[in-house]
Order: C-alpha cells, then structure tokens, then sequence
C-alpha cells in the first residue's frame, strides 16, 4: 500500500482515537506495510504545542501504530490532521575489534524494551513496567477521566530506577516519593528504557550482532507559541553496558521525510547549524499543505562528547569548536560536542543514493559507510561544483541560490521526489561502562513561499539552540484563561476569567544588561474565530487591552526572507472586558445557524519593550461552541 495512502486511515480508523498502548505480535514494520509490532513494543505520543508526534519504546519515532504511516503531523498539536514525517530513528555502530557492528531503527526497528542487568543479559522486556511512559505539568488539574488517571498512574509510577530523570528536592540522593519529583525539561515529557540485545532484531535490521548498548530516551516539548511552539526534543543517554570497547563509533540520525504529498519533495543540510532538512520541490505541496508549504528539520543541539585534543580530532580546528562540552545538564571544560560530521541522502529509488540493504551483514557495512559520510560502496560522494569529495551531500544554500543543492543547484540530478537521509556524528570511542547523551532537535516551520520556509526553519533552529544553551530557563507564555461558552438563538456568549491579568515573567535573555526593565507585563486579550478544532485559519475579532497608552506593538517579522517591522499586537486602550458575543460567522459574513459547531478561542498577550520577542502569547486553544436556542 502507498504510504501516502496510508496517513488517509488516520481519518478512518477514529474509534481507535488518540492513545498510548501496545501490542504483540511479529516484527514487521517495513516501509508501505501496516506494522505488527512484537512483544511489549509500546507507543504513545507527544502533543503538548503544535506537533502531534509518535514514539516507541522499540525506537521506532514519528509513525503511526494506528495506520503504519506517517506519525509526525502538524499544526494542531492533539488535532493535527497534515503529516510531514514517515519514519525515523537513531542509528549507531562501531568497531569490536576488527569488526563492524551496527543497529538502530530505520523501516526496521533494533531495539526491544527494558534495561540492561549486566553485559550480555537484558531484563525481561514483556514486563509492563517498560512501556513508555508520559507526564504533563498540571495534570492535577485535569478533569477526571481516562487521560488525567494515566498522566497520574504515570507520574505515581516515575521509573527512576530504571533511570527516568528526577528531581532531589529534600537532596539526599534518594528518591522518596511524595517528596521528590519527576524531572520536567517542558511541559510533556516522555520516556522509555530499550537495548539492543535481541539478536534476532539486530539481524533483521542490517545483518549485525548486537554491541549491547543500553538507551534511555527522554522525549519533550514545550507549551508555547513561536519557535518552541514548533519543535520537540529527543534526549538520548547510551550506555555501553558490554564487555567490549567500541572504536570508530558513530551515531546517525535517520529520517524518511515525507512533506505532505510523498514525491515532490527535496532535501539540504546546513553545515554551521548542524541542520538537516526536507521542503518541497514546488510552492504547492498538493493535496497536504498547500501554498506555501513548510520545511521540516533536524539538528543536534548536542553531539557526543569528546576530548579537546585538536591533534586526534582535527574537526576541532576545521569547525573552531570549542573547549568544553555539554553533558548531563552540566559544562565540562577540556571536552568538547561533536557536530553533524557528515550527511548523506537517499533518493527512492537510485544506484548511488540508496537504502543499505536490510536484513544481510552487506548492510552494516554499507550504512557504516554512509555514516563515515561515504557512498554505500565505499567511494566518496563528489561536490558537482567543485569536483572534490565530500562528506555532505546538497549542503548549499536554495535561499541564496549559492553551492550544491537540489533542483537548480544540481544540473543533471535527480528529479522531486521521495527522501531520506542521515544526520551523522562521530567519530568516538565508548568503553565499557561508558556513557553518551545526544540531543535531537525536531521542528517545523512555514514561511511565505517553499524556499523561505527554509529560512523560516533555519531562524527558528537558531533560537532554539539559543534556547537549549540556556536549558530553556525561558520566560514562561502567560497563563490561557479557561473560556466558558453558552450558546442562544443564533448566538453565542462567552465569557473568562482574570487569573492571566496578574501575569509577570523575568526574561533572562536581556536580564543583567542594564535594561530597566527585563520583564513582560500582562496588556490584554485577543479574541479569535478558528475554521476548526485545530486552530486553522484564525480570525482575530477584537482586543481587549489595558489603558496605558500603549497600542499597536511593533515587531521584527520574517517576510520572504527579511525581517520587516509589522504591528504583532493591536490594542487601542479599549480597556479590559471578559465577555464577548459571537453572532456572525466571520468565514461566510452570515449569522450563526442554531445547532452547528463553531470554533473560538481568547488569547493572552504580554509586553516587553526591550525583549525580543516584545510580544509573549498564551497558546491558541480553541474550544466548539453551539447556538441553540435557549
């Protein structure tokens, strides 16, 4: 079945509806087949912004156990219909020895739950406490129901001796619960515990034995509009829980991207930005997205730790990097993070650009090969404007129109179409008993046209990694008021309360400076109209704002590229009110009929002159809303 095809079933199948759960049965995840995922291979989801996402505990990431298609959909968080990934996964391999071993989850998945009791024996993996699990900051706030108890039956059950982040409040390196809590890097946090020991799921995905790495895997994502409101987070912590030392070891980061419509699709990466990324051929993204169509990305915020020796590690010099690393939260002098090393890209189908083999040992080879930033044969990729090898495949720049990259920065290449590839990091060496901790970076983004979706994206990487470097002790958006809806004849009324009108957040960017003031300050509400549960098309409809002369607020906006001043926030010292009557549908200009769903929502919005935004707002929550008559 076309994969395509497949993400249509996410319509069909709604009586499954949105879920963690698992299943059992036999391995089978290639791609364009419906998965039967095996013994306690459990799925859950991410969808605390704009982005609905899908993880495994098998280490299968962004597709659907519902369809066996794409699992990355955007925008609209929760309700969030369009998709703009089909797979993807970590990858890693090494030498033991003189051998090559490798494993990770591409079409195939080469993890199985649990955590590792000592080298060569993995714990039991049917064991129900290795599911993924999630947790959600205010959950207690939460209606009864079945999803509130499951974020609470989560929470209660925070795996931290199997390695879950935790919070030592009281300090004394014990966790007591009731005390001490589980570790919120954002608002949603996911995760698991896996290995590699399966021998039969190593084999299947490229032909290897197993090395016996440890995972656990922390997955996370913010509530929040702008750049954060756009990306989820993949924290990896690997540990060598083998006997062997494993030289010449690289990590990849695999992706199938699939933008909307599967085949019209190119790829590029930025070398500076450790970026990789997919955006469509055309400005019309068929079918999916339509015009204009976004570009979807990756980048490692942080890269495997290495020692600070330029002389064993020349791409210290060649990249400038600098002299300590980040790990576990923490800055280490005398170490530094590897970027992405190398790219490499498949094209469905070609000779040269192709999936490694699956299944035989001929693919551990070949893909070590691509993470080595070589052909799959062992040849070099070569730059078609500069005739030298290179280890980075398309990393020009379409925006500029400048160096490699597909399209019209590749005569001869390949035509739109289907599109992998691999964000590559290495080379290190892990010991037994030694640890590494990558981060990956998903996000998305839109801009005016297809090539300036990808400026888009590469300006929200960088705020992001700005982000990251701070460990996101960010100003918090202020609080969403909780809207309350009756419906009348032809009309609805609703109505919300001032809890958001206290609001303050210090905002640590421009903290320290000598700014006088470093703060966002409530100024009022916005009042919006969506076409559907997803927040499409908003339709602002009034604002509601404090009278203290301040009115229209000014911002640098991206358009086609340039940052141009444009009003983000249009008061008028109208004064606060809590209550607004809708009685004209603003899509259609007729008034509202008794019985159908509309679809509102009250945004808050907060000031700060000398910020950056200077314009903090709550997140677009839409809620339905009937007239009837009373």
């Amino acid at each position: 079945m076309n994969k395509k095809h497949l993400s249509y079933l996410l319509l069909i199948i709604v009586t499954i509806g949105l879920t963690s759960f698992g299943f059992k049965g036999t391995s089978d995840s290639d791609k364009g087949r419906l998965s039967k995922p095996t013994v306690n291979d459990h799925f859950s989801y991410i969808a605390i912004n704009q982005i609905l996402m899908w993880v495994a505990n098998n280490g299968d990431g962004s597709h659907d156990p519902r369809t066996g298609g794409n699992g990355f959909y955007w925008p609209g968080g929760k309700n969030a219909t369009k998709s703009a990934i089909f797979e993807d996964g970590l990858i890693w391999a090494g030498k033991i020895g003189r051998e090559v071993r490798m494993n990770g989850n591409t079409h195939r998945q080469g993890l199985q739950a649990g955590k590792i009791l000592y080298p060569g024996k993995a714990d039991d993996p049917s064991l129900a406490k290795y599911r993924v699990y999630k947790i959600r900051k205010g959950w207690e706030e939460m209606p009864q129901g079945l999803e509130r108890a499951a974020f609470e039956k989560d929470y209660n059950e925070w795996p931290v001796a199997d390695g879950a982040p935790w919070v030592d409040v009281d300090g004394d390196g014990v966790y007591t619960q009731g005390i001490d809590t589980p570790q919120f890097v954002g608002d949603e946090v996911l995760w698991y515990v896996a290995n590699d020991l399966d021998p039969s799921r190593s084999a299947r995905t490229y032909g290897s034995p197993p090395i016996g790495m440890e995972f656990q895997t922390t997955i996370f994502g913010f509530n929040r509009t702008g750049p954060l409101g756009d990306m989820v987070f993949k924290k990896y912590k690997i540990i060598n829980k083998s006997d062997n030392t494993v030289d010449s070891m690289y990590f990849g980061y695999w992706s199938d991207t699939d933008l909307g419509f599967a085949t019209d699709d190119y790829t590029g990466c930025d070398t500076i930005l450790s970026l990789g990324y997919t955006y469509n051929a055309d400005n019309n993204d068929d079918g999916f997205y339509g015009t204009p169509p976004p570009a979807v990305g990756y980048d490692f915020f942080q890269g495997p730790v290495i020692p600070y020796d330029p002389i064993k590690y020349p791409i210290i010099i060649e990249k400038n990097l600098p002299d300590s690393a980040k790990f576990d939260g923490k800055w280490i002098k005398g170490k530094t993070n590897l970027p992405m090393t190398a790219f490499p890209i498949y094209v469905n189908p070609h000779s040269i650009f192709r999936d490694p083999s699956q299944g035989v040992y001929s693919g551990t080879l070949e893909f070590y090969n691509y993470l080595n930033g070589l052909i799959w044969n062992g040849n070099p990729f070569i730059n078609p404007h500069t005739g030298l090898p290179t280890k980075f495949v398309v990393p020009g720049d379409p925006v500029k129109g400048t160096g490699w990259y597909e399209g019209p920065g590749w005569p001869g290449g390949p035509p739109p179409g289907d599109r992998r590839h691999v964000m590559c990091t290495g080379p290190f060496t892990m010991a037994p008993g030694d640890t590494q901790e990558i981060v990956v970076g998903i996000l998305i983004a839109r801009g005016t046209s297809n090539i300036n979706s990808i400026a888009a994206l590469k300006r929200v990487d960088l705020a992001a990694q700005k982000a990251y470097d701070l460990d996101f002790n960010l100003t918090p958006p202020p609080p969403q008021p909780k809207v309350t809806a009756v419906g009348y004849d032809n009309k609805v009324v609703f109505y919300w309360g001032d809890n958001a009108e206290s609001y303050e957040g210090k905002d640590p960017l421009i903290f320290g400076f000598g700014y006088p003031d470093t703060t966002y300050n409530f100024e009022g509400y916005e009042i919006y109209q969506y076409r559907d549960l997803a927040g499409t098309d908003p339709v602002l409809l009034a604002t509601y704002d404090l009278v203290n002369g301040i009115t229209k607020i000014l911002d640098y906006v991206d358009v086609q590229g340039e940052n141009v001043l444009l009003p983000v926030a249009s008061g008028s010292n109208s004064g606060l009110f809590r209550v607004y009557d809708l009685t004209t549908d603003t899509y259609t200009q007729k008034i509202l009929r008794n019985g159908s769903p509309y679809y509102i929502g009250v945004v808050v919005y907060a000031y700060s002159e000398y910020s950056a935004p200077n314009v903090l707002k709550s997140t677009h929550s839409p809620i339905e809303v009937f007239p009837s008559r009373p």
